[in-house]
């Protein structure tokens, strides 16, 4: 994320757990699969940089899990 100048690398990750926290049971309960999980976290990480500064703010999340599970879907396809 963009935010590492506002926080450290261990408040990004955790503020990022717990939105995918909050996003799993939002899914639990709501059969809601609009946003995707990168997404929601970074929306929510540009809320929360914008909070506390305005200038230059990005925020970048790459998934890897669902980047690795499309590799494994394309390999299965291949055999």
């Amino acid at each position: 994320m963009g935010c590492h100048v506002l926080m450290s690398n261990e408040e990004v990750m955790e503020m990022a757990r717990r939105m995918l926290r909050k996003l799993h049971k939002q899914f639990a309960t709501a059969a809601n699969g609009s946003v995707s999980p990168a997404q929601y976290v970074a929306e929510g990480g540009l809320e929360n940089a914008l909070r506390t500064s305005t200038d230059n703010v990005s925020v970048i999340v790459v998934d890897l899990k669902r980047l690795r599970r499309r590799m494994q879907q394309k390999a299965a396809a291949d055999i």
